[in-house]
């Protein structure tokens, strides 16, 4: 599947390294597998990347980054405390963010709960007593995740998010833990791959093997094949000269969620046509079923309950993205065929 979602009720240490190693990642209470994400007006395939510790050592440039402050800074690292100097410096930070966001640390780590099931810690980055940096990350029996990197605007020339990086893997190496996860880059360049920077990454590839960069395939990138599979329907619309639109589908893990999986689409990218009676169409490709679907949609009344986060202003583009929960009213079409596809349309579109 795309996305999975568990919310785990208890989670020993090698429970946490197997789900990381198994492609698992943390989304607030929630363990998280996610394949794919719409981000920057484009469909990308997430890879999950890890660092092994046993043989990492840090490059020429990486130590003059450590030692310059070291020599700068003080640092502690202990269990996370929700505090209003950090609160302050989350919100501020996101403004560098895009997409779905917690409006809170708390939100972020607790879901406005008490607590959680995971072993949080933080670094804490300080200049004499104030603080100007952290990172969040949760510790397991062999391996620590990597949450989140804080830092004051006014020392971003200290590359303060790399330093906590590298706090995190001295501390890992301290406490003999085997692999370091710092989440997952995309499948080209993107803001994400500062990760890469701190050591030799392997990759996780669709059969379960960390392997290196070079040695995925075509099979552990669905973003693209997603985008190939809707491109050739795009081109048959075109040429019917059936007037319609392309959009990137943000709300696409909704329709992973229980009990809304035939309610929504699951499709990260969806093509949109009004017929000549006014109604909206929605054409998507389930990529689980390998098949194309073309429905009745509505904008969902239950938009504002189900996207409980801070939306930011790069997906409230309705030129690129839909900006409004769509649901399904009627099913009209599921089939492989692009032919028949297409045939469906027709017949909708003028009866």
């Amino acid at each position: 599947m795309l996305i999975q979602f568990y919310a785990p009720e208890k989670l020993s240490p090698s429970d946490l390294d197997y789900y990381l190693e198994t492609g698992w990642f943390r989304n607030s209470v929630l363990l998280h597998n996610s394949r794919v994400i719409c981000l920057d007006g484009d469909v990308h395939s997430i890879l999950n990347i890890r660092l092994p510790l046993k043989s990492h050592t840090l490059s020429k440039s990486l130590r003059k980054i450590k030692k310059q402050n070291d020599q700068q800074f003080t640092f502690k690292i202990q269990k996370v405390q929700l505090n209003e100097a950090k609160e302050k410096l989350y919100q501020k930070h996101m403004e560098r963010f895009k997409g779905f966001l917690f409006e809170s640390l708390d939100q972020f780590l607790f879901a406005y709960g008490k607590s959680s099931v995971f072993n949080t810690y933080e670094v804490c980055v300080y200049s004499n007593s104030q603080l100007v940096a952290y990172s969040l990350f949760d510790l397991g029996e062999e391996s620590i995740a990597s949450l989140l990197g804080i830092y004051d605007f006014n020392y971003s020339k200290n590359s303060l998010g790399i330093y906590t990086m590298l706090l995190e893997i001295q501390f890992a190496k301290i406490k003999g833990v085997d692999y370091y996860y710092p989440g997952y880059v995309l499948d080209n360049s993107s803001e994400f791959d500062y990760k890469l920077r701190v050591g030799t990454m392997q990759y996780l590839n669709q059969s379960g093997f960390w392997v290196e960069r070079d040695e995925l395939t075509e099979t552990d990138f669905p973003g693209e094949l997603i985008k190939d599979k809707l491109s050739s329907v795009i081109e048959l619309l075109h040429d019917a000269q059936i007037k319609h639109t392309v959009l990137l589908n943000p709300f696409y893990t909704i329709g992973y969620v229980q009990p809304f999986q035939d309610q929504f689409s699951r499709s990260t990218q969806v093509i949109l046509i009004v017929n000549e009676r006014g109604n909206v169409g929605m054409i998507d490709y389930v990529f689980e079923e390998n098949r194309y679907q073309l429905a009745e949609v509505m904008e969902d009344p239950r938009h504002y309950k189900m996207v409980d986060m801070v939306v930011t202003d790069d997906l409230k583009d309705h030129t690129v993205y839909l900006t409004r929960v769509m649901s399904f009213t009627n099913i009209l079409e599921q089939t492989d065929s692009t032919s028949e596809l297409l045939q469906a349309v027709r017949d909708w579109y003028s009866n």
